[in-house]
């Protein structure tokens, strides 16, 4: 936790905080999913999974306005934007991944269970390499070479944080397609 809290931290180096806010949010969950169905206001699994995209979604806007701050200063944005980044994305996870695997396993045939949940971590794997392809079309040739404070800082900002927009908008948009198809989901 000192490390955490007392020396500087950069980008890379907060790679933990998914799985931390996960194990730190797993309990609130967990407790506030049965105490919801305990008031019988339970949401049903398609309506979590399109809070966890819309969450995935929102994710996107503190990273586009540290980039903008950064833009605008011709410096650093802090590393506080990035975490509270991890933290959005996380509740959108915890309510979209456990209730993916537990969808998949209560409506699958049960001798293709396990061929259907290899299934669902295929497309997690399909979705680390769509992930990484954009990561490259989004990436400016060489970010090192650009020095703080000058023109070219500011153009590299204002181009993630286009970037950023770009993927919360998509990642709502997909949460609102998701709202939309409600009516079908639930009927089953």
């Amino acid at each position: 936790i000192r490390d955490s809290v007392v020396l500087p931290q950069t980008g890379g180096s907060l790679t933990y905080l998914g799985a931390l806010f996960l194990v730190l949010l797993a309990p609130i969950f967990s407790a506030l999913w049965g105490w919801l169905d305990r008031c019988n206001a339970d949401p049903s699994k398609p309506i979590k999974s399109a809070i966890g995209l819309l969450f995935a979604g929102l994710s996107f806007i503190p990273l586009a306005i540290a980039a903008q701050q950064a833009g605008a200063t011709g410096g650093q944005a802090s590393v506080w934007w990035l975490v509270l980044a991890y933290f959005i994305l996380q509740i959108g996870e915890i309510c979209l991944s456990p209730v993916g695997l537990s969808a998949v396993t209560q409506l699958s045939v049960p001798r293709v269970a396990s061929l259907m949940m290899g299934t669902w971590f295929l497309a997690t794997a399909f979705s680390e390499l769509l992930a990484a392809k954009l990561g490259t079309l989004a990436s400016i040739a060489d970010p090192g070479a650009i020095a703080e404070h000058s023109p070219a800082w500011a153009s590299a900002a204002t181009t993630y944080g286009d970037y950023f927009w770009s993927l919360a908008l998509g990642g709502i948009a997909c949460a609102a397609l998701a709202a939309l198809a409600l009516p079908l989901l639930n009927r089953g």
